[in-house]
Parts: C-alpha cells; sequence; structure tokens
C-alpha cells in the first residue's frame, strides 16, 4: 500500500507520530529499490561507467539503462540497453555489471534504469576532472574540495554566528539561489538573516542558528517577517511568488528535536546537520534551485499540509 510520507504510515498501523514520540522508541521501514544506479559511476575521457546493482531474483531481460549526454555544441545524445548484454557477476543478494557508453567530449551523463516499463532511478554521472556548476569551480579556487565551506557548516565557532550565516550564503548561492544576506549589514539587521531567491521567483526567507532553534525567540521573529514580506509582495504585484521560511542550524535533528513542533505550526522548513550535508552533495552538479526550494517544503516538520506562505 503507498503512503505519502512515514506519519501517515505511522497513523495507519496505530503507532504515534514522529513528532509524538519524542524520545520513545522509533519504528524505522525502509524499502530499497529492486534496481539502482551504482554511486561509483564515473566518466573518464571519453568514456561513460555506468554500474548498475540489481536484486538477484529479477530478469536481468527485463532491466534497461537510458542515457542522455550533453555535447559541447549543445547537442543531447540519447540512447539505451537491455540488461541482457551486461556482463552480471553476483554478489550476496544482487547482480552487479558495468556498463561503457562512449560519450565524448560531454562532462556529464545523466542516466535512468528501469525494469519491466516501470522506472526506478536516475543519477547524474560526471567526470570528476570537470566541473558540472560554474559557481563551484570559482569556488574551488579557493577552497579546495569544499573543506573550509564544510567545516564553517556543521562545526561553526559558535561565539561568531555571522561565520555561520556567511557560510550558508555561500551554499546556496552554490546551489543557485541569488542571495542576499542582510544579517551582516549592521543597520538591516532587523530583517531576516539572508533572503534567497530562486530562478522562477520565489523566494526563501531564513535564519540562522548556532544553537536552538526557537533562541532569541528566532521562530516567532521568522513568522513576522515572512508575512511582512508576503503582504509587501502582494502590494507590489507579486503576491502570486511562493515563500518559503528556514532556519537553519548545524545541530542534528535529534538536538533540535524540542523547537520542531513548533516549527511545524509555523510551516518554517528546519534545515539541520544532516540536510546541510546532503545539499553540500549537490553543489557538484548542475545548480537547479528550483528544485531546492521545491525540496525545502519536505523540511518543514509534520509537513504534509499547505502553509499559509505557500499561495
Amino acid at each position: 500500500m503507498p503512503f505519502d510520507s512515514l506519519d501517515e504510515l505511522l497513523g495507519h498501523c496505530g503507532l504515534p507520530t514522529l513528532t509524538q514520540m519524542g524520545d520513545s522508541t522509533t519504528l524505522e521501514i525502509v524499502a530499497r529499490a529492486p534496481a539502482i544506479i551504482g554511486a561509483g559511476s564515473t566518466i573518464s575521457g571519453s568514456e561513460a561507467m555506468i554500474e548498475c546493482r540489481l536484486a538477484k531474483a529479477l530478469n536481468a531481460g527485463k532491466l534497461r539503462l537510458g542515457y542522455r549526454s550533453l555535447q559541447k555544441d549543445q547537442q543531447i545524445v540519447r540512447g539505451s540497453v537491455t540488461g541482457d548484454v551486461f556482463q552480471w557477476r553476483e554478489e550476496n543478494d544482487l547482480k552487479i555489471a558495468s556498463h561503457r557508453i562512449a560519450v565524448g567530449e560531454a562532462s556529464v551523463l545523466q542516466a535512468f534504469l528501469s525494469y519491466d516499463r516501470i522506472s526506478l532511478h536516475q543519477w547524474w554521472i560526471a567526470d570528476p576532472k570537470k566541473h558540472l556548476n560554474p559557481r563551484h569551480a570559482i569556488h574551488h579556487t579557493f577552497d579546495q574540495d569544499l573543506e573550509l565551506l564544510r567545516r564553517m557548516l556543521l562545526a561553526p565557532d559558535t561565539d561568531k554566528p555571522y561565520a555561520f550565516e556567511g557560510a550558508v550564503s555561500t551554499l546556496l548561492s552554490l546551489l543557485g539561489f541569488s542571495v542576499v544576506n542582510y544579517g551582516r549589514i549592521p543597520k538591516l539587521q532587523k530583517g531576516p538573516d539572508i533572503i534567497a531567491f530562486a530562478p522562477l521567483g520565489h523566494v526563501g526567507i531564513i535564519e540562522c542558528t548556532v544553537g536552538l532553534l526557537n533562541e532569541n525567540d528566532k521562530l516567532a521573529k521568522l513568522v513576522q517577517r515572512a508575512k511582512l514580506i508576503k503582504e509587501k509582495l502582494a502590494d507590489a504585484g507579486y503576491g502570486h511568488l511562493r515563500l518559503q521560511p528556514a532556519i537553519v542550524t548545524p545541530l542534528s535533528h535529534d538536538e533540535v528535536a524540542a523547537g520542531l513542533e513548533e516549527a511545524g505550526e509555523h510551516g518554517i522548513a528546519v534545515i539541520c546537520k544532516e540536510n546541510l550535508e546532503e545539499m553540500l552533495k549537490q553543489v557538484g552538479f548542475p545548480p537547479n534551485a528550483d528544485r531546492q526550494f521545491e525540496d525545502a517544503k519536505g523540511l518543514i516538520p509534520g509537513s504534509d499540509k499547505k502553509t499559509l506562505f505557500q499561495g
């Protein structure tokens, strides 16, 4: 049976939701895809090596690997191949095979995996010697492998909260947002720390904290500021734009559990340490800030409901 979220599944089973559980024992159910594209897939020179991992019980002939690559002349090359031509080896309960595809001068390839005409997985495969994100290429000049940015985001100096704000602004910029960091301008500090614009014009209103979510009434201030911005946009003829308030912290989800319920009640997305780690992994891929904006709604605690900022 399909369920939209773990909370919905727990409710169906007569169990408390994640926010109701608190520190109680939780039930985790993991359903893995029967076939995936291996994370070790890569492009080297003019050839892509794509690893496919398939549940042993399945028929390899029903597997199809599709791909598309963007060439230097902006032409897209597409193709597909079925799993019965792969050389499979067995490993525990899996069948594993690697398929090689000539990609010319393409630096990135998007691969799609389906089984019996049912789509299962898609993955971006890149040449590690080439950058897919020009913003990342520039940042790499000053911060190789994102080590400095990673440290500022995940282990910030609690005595320098502005440095954490700056790191969050940099991360959002690398992901494709247009960013203004008001929190670092002394005379504008009554506004939100960061405003992030997605390419389609939707607006992220962001507060940063190196402590608990509601430290110094940050959640209440964020709600008030989001409402003021929504009203001002409506007055200016931009009421169709969507707003998403968010609070960012280097603490883990468990460490900020006490403030999650209140954030959820106000439709505030909570971006914790685990989420920052995932966002850092996306920096090397073509920026897609609109997708990141849409995904933020899923970070609202107990989400599934439309918030007052979603238009």
